[in-house]
């Protein structure tokens, strides 16, 4: 198992079978939520050099277009998405998240934050054994890479429910996740990217975003849409 970071995102390490991104304070976070309410997610990679728009891709879809982060209607902020509709289609955009999932090709591909991690290790065990965990980051307005704690701690939450051979970078996020889980709370509320949503009006989205393994639910890929991944009990957790 590796996990890796957005810096090297074109290339999946050691062609895995499976791919899961982690971030835990937004786009993915997001993914989780509508998903959990049976609510089916699509992607938008938000590019300058993209003809289409997000309004465009959503009448395209069928969908409602996510704004960038509101509590008023539906947003990046995934106190927003607790009130999507069952089976409701929603295009949410994203800089690096969204870029990471759909360059991911015919490798399966999961979302995960905090709150999915088992669930997702689950999933990902029942149909492969080597899996590429990524924590996603985000993007400046440069362009430039802005990794973020929050997201190491969500891939190595993921980490920590496998079992099998590990990389050292996926050792290195387990641990960080170990270290941190008894208090993860505070820990994403005082990180740089947690102050700033407090600082924004958005501490709700922490404090959920903060919440571990309290969902079954694991959001899956399929034809550009993230959707639940039906739960199998039974399986063994393994990745090598």
């Amino acid at each position: 198992m590796r996990s890796v970071s957005n810096a090297g995102r074109k290339v999946l390490p050691h062609s895995p079978r499976i791919a899961t991104s982690s971030l835990s304070l937004m786009f993915f976070r997001s993914q989780r939520v509508s998903t959990s309410q049976s609510a089916e997610a699509h992607t938008y990679f938000l590019s300058p050099q993209r003809a289409t728009t997000p309004v465009l891709w959503r009448q395209k879809v069928g969908a409602v277009c996510a704004a960038e982060r509101s509590s008023e209607r539906y947003s990046l902020s995934p106190v927003s998405l607790t009130r999507i509709r069952c089976q409701e289609r929603i295009v949410l955009p994203s800089p690096n998240g969204a870029a990471l999932c759909l360059q991911t090709g015919q490798t399966p591909t999961f979302t995960a934050c905090l709150r999915n991690a088992t669930a997702v290790a689950r999933a990902v065990a029942q149909i492969g054994r080597r899996v590429a965990v990524i924590a996603a980051g985000e993007r400046w307005p440069s362009g430039g890479l802005r990794p973020g704690l929050e997201d190491w701690l969500g891939a190595g939450a993921v980490v920590a429910a496998l079992h099998g051979r590990r990389s050292p970078e996926a050792e290195a996020a387990c641990l960080a996740f170990e270290a941190a889980c008894s208090h993860v709370g505070s820990v994403l509320l005082e990180c740089v990217s947690g102050r700033e949503l407090v600082a924004r009006g958005f501490a709700d989205d922490v404090v959920i975003a903060s919440q571990l393994n309290v969902s079954d639910c694991a959001p899956r890929l399929l034809e550009g849409a993230f959707v639940a991944q039906p739960r199998s009990e039974g399986s063994r957790i393994r990745a090598v």
